[in-house]
């Protein structure tokens, strides 16, 4: 086990992540519907040109929804994007903005 954690690299500087507040926001909606029983799984893609939290419903599955980070002209230099069943519901320099969309399609 610990010669696989001295292989692990950081991120490279170039590439779009999630900030920890970024992902404790998604994770905390992402979790409530774990409970609820809506959603099973996730997986988290990091590139230079964007970050993408995937959610599905089952594992063997498209993804059902996705929260996108892509580099923007905007104050915070990213923008947000939600999707959900490949229909754009949000776009905004806000995470907010877009998880209010995701959380209005679960109501």
């Amino acid at each position: 086990m610990l010669t696989q954690i001295q292989t692990l690299r950081p991120p490279n500087k170039h590439q779009v992540t999630f900030t920890k507040g970024e992902l404790n926001a998604i994770i905390s909606i992402y979790s409530f519907q774990v409970a609820k029983g809506s959603w099973r799984d996730y997986a988290i893609d990091f590139t230079k040109s964007m970050a993408m939290f995937s959610i599905f419903r089952h594992a063997h599955e498209n993804p059902l929804a996705a929260v996108v980070k892509t580099p923007a002209n905007t104050a915070s230099g990213y923008v947000f994007e939600v999707f959900y069943d490949r229909k754009r519901l949000g776009r905004s320099a806000e995470l907010g903005a877009v998880l209010d969309a995701l959380k209005e399609s679960f109501i």
